[in-house]
């Protein structure tokens, strides 16, 4: 395990590196020049004031010079510093990112501990009529995009709740835990809905499956009961699908929280990254995508790990 877990990371080096090399070229394919956005379109500013700051901000170096200063960078902790405002970005992006961590941390546990239930639920009771409900409440969930679901969230909830839960913003960043909490409820219920209709689906397809293999009628036929049957012995061994696909839920749920601080409000790395891309503030661009793409890879590493503790029977060579 030891082994295959260095050389399993080891690995990722490359992939790494490939990654760092395409989260740096990204943002140069964004239409316009984030020098001239920031000294304006005022005539009085020369060419060779704007080759002057291209230069100090290492703009006009190649593409293998930029990825080299990068990787330096990098290996020191430094991810440089804002083309707008010249403050260096490790403080920003950290708040920023509490405050988004908030909402993804909260949104895939509301999914797990809603989906994965409904999915049992649903595979045990498969025959029962009342199933069809469960079946159009996933269809329902997979069905409506998360704007849309937040939208209606927001307006139902400041009509019919008001007060009760915060409809737009966030708490100050020294805010009771539970405060932020708060603020980040309605955020997290919108980007948990989707996921939470997958997993139930996941669940309920693996366990189906299961329950038909040949391992589970001789545990039935040797006289155990059904909960330590189905709970035990199914359940279990239908969980390495479902994880695999909470593991890719995690990083959809980064990538969709944009959207969603949107339309909350939310001042999370979201806003903070639609404001980049508006005034082609290339660093904050970069360190944000390197920091989700990062979590995505380490994310799934872990996942790769867990397969051993679900299922005595893998064995890493």
């Amino acid at each position: 395990m030891l082994v295959y877990t260095i050389r399993r990371f080891l690995q990722l080096t490359p992939l790494l590196l490939g990654m760092i090399l395409i989260v740096m070229l990204l943002p140069r394919f964004i239409p316009g020049d984030a020098v001239t956005i920031m000294l304006g379109t005022d005539a009085v500013i020369s060419q060779a004031r704007a080759d002057e700051i291209r230069k100090l901000l290492g703009l006009d170096r190649s593409i293998p010079q930029q990825y080299w200063d990068y990787l330096v960078s990098l290996s020191r902790g430094d991810l440089g510093v804002s083309l707008r405002t010249g403050r260096p970005l490790g403080p920003q992006i950290a708040e920023r990112f509490r405050l988004t961590a908030n909402i993804a941390i909260l949104s895939l546990a509301m999914a797990i501990v809603v989906g994965i239930p409904l999915g049992v639920i649903g595979a045990r009771h498969r025959h029962a009529r009342w199933s069809i409900v469960l079946q159009t409440v996933n269809l329902i969930g997979l069905s409506f995009p998360t704007f849309w679901i937040g939208t209606i969230l927001l307006i139902v909830t400041s009509r019919a709740f008001p007060g009760v839960f915060p409809t737009l913003g966030s708490a100050g960043p020294g805010a009771p835990w539970l405060e932020q909490l708060r603020y980040a409820f309605l955020p997290s219920v919108t980007l948990a809905i989707p996921v939470a209709a997958v997993l139930a689906r996941i669940t309920q397809s693996a366990m189906i499956e299961v329950l038909a293999q040949d391992y589970v009628r001789v545990a039935r036929a040797k006289g155990l009961g059904e909960r330590t049957v189905f709970y035990k012995h199914a359940l279990r061994n239908s969980l390495i699908p479902v994880v695999t696909e909470i593991g890719l839920q995690a990083g959809l749920i980064l990538g969709g929280v944009v959207t969603i601080e949107l339309v909350f409000s939310y001042p999370g790395i979201g806003m903070f990254v639609l404001n980049a891309i508006n005034q082609r503030d290339y660093p904050i661009l970069q360190s944000v995508l390197l920091i989700v793409s990062g979590l995505f890879f380490v994310i799934n590493y872990l996942v790769d790990l867990s397969y051993a503790f679900l299922n005595p029977l893998i064995v890493y060579e």
